[in-house]
């Protein structure tokens, strides 16, 4: 009888260790890469943040009415070669109060963008 509650408390045991690691994994694996953005998404939403083009950003023309209020200094983009935050990266870059436009290339690493309404795909 005690050598039968070993095995069952055992078979309990192994089962929730196996069912936490199998949550892990599927956690894990499921949540993928943070980003506001879909993959190959064709607009970018308010406010700002860093997309990789292709995965996260179709290359593209876009376009933005300008600042959305929440940045003292405008709307700002930037078009960056690998994202390593060095003043190299940057292939081009830009801030103003009102409406802009900016081609994002199929070999441009990265758009980053902080302080802008959100920004669509118009070619």
């Amino acid at each position: 009888d005690r050598r039968r509650r070993t095995v069952a408390v055992l078979l309990i045991a192994l089962g929730t260790s196996a069912g936490l690691l199998v949550g892990l994994i599927v956690g894990s694996v499921a949540s993928g890469p943070s980003t506001t953005a879909q993959a190959g998404a064709t607009s970018v939403p308010a406010g700002g943040g860093r997309y990789r083009v292709g995965p996260d950003l179709a290359p593209g023309t876009y376009q933005t009415s300008g600042e959305n209020g929440s940045s003292a200094t405008g709307c700002y983009y930037a078009r960056l070669k690998t994202g390593d935050g060095s003043l190299d990266d940057i292939i081009d870059n830009y801030v103003a109060q009102g409406p802009m436009t900016v081609a994002v290339g199929q070999s441009d690493g990265y758009f980053e963008t902080t302080g802008c309404s959100p920004w669509t795909k118009i070619g």
